[in-house]
């Protein structure tokens, strides 16, 4: 085999001739690239989230026995306000100035302490399937936790 150059791109914006966790929204835009899974399909390693097959259970049960009417009537984000988007680098913390004190949201900077590895304020992913909308500011990658909103009875607002 000759020598190989793999290159990786960990964004979410892809990268030509990479392999990526995501591709151009914009038809135009050459396709070389090469998908691959994002890694929240075998495991998450964050004690809110866990495994893709732990969490979809976990989003099934609160699914089935909370009815639309019962759900909370707010939106809901959890992040970081320091990860944005190369095209939009002013999206995430705009959003927390929008939503700020505002009765109809519940959208927070994640808190986070030990390393990384917890976040005081934040929420079992299937917490948020108890709200009735919720906020997902890049759509641009489809191997994400936006996948799980597709299994989940809610508005979906992106940003």
């Amino acid at each position: 085999m000759p020598d190989t150059i793999l290159t990786l791109s960990i964004l979410d914006t892809p990268h030509s001739n990479a392999l990526s966790f995501s591709r151009p929204n914009d038809p135009q835009i050459p396709q070389t690239f090469w998908i691959m899974p994002h890694f929240s399909f075998w495991a998450w390693p964050l004690p809110f989230i866990g495994t893709l097959d732990s969490a979809l259970s976990r989003i099934a049960t609160v699914e089935s026995s909370t009815p639309w009417s019962k759900k909370i009537d707010r939106v809901v984000w959890r992040g970081t306000a320091w990860f944005n988007s190369v095209g939009n680098t002013n999206l995430r913390p705009k959003l927390l100035e929008v939503a700020k004190g505002k009765e109809w949201a519940d959208v927070e900077d994640l808190k986070w302490y030990t390393n990384g590895d917890k976040a005081s304020n934040s929420l079992l992913i299937e917490d948020f399937c108890k709200y009735k909308y919720i906020i997902y500011t890049e759509v641009s990658n489809p191997f994400s936790p936006f996948n799980l909103t597709r299994i989940r009875k809610q508005l979906l607002l992106t940003c």
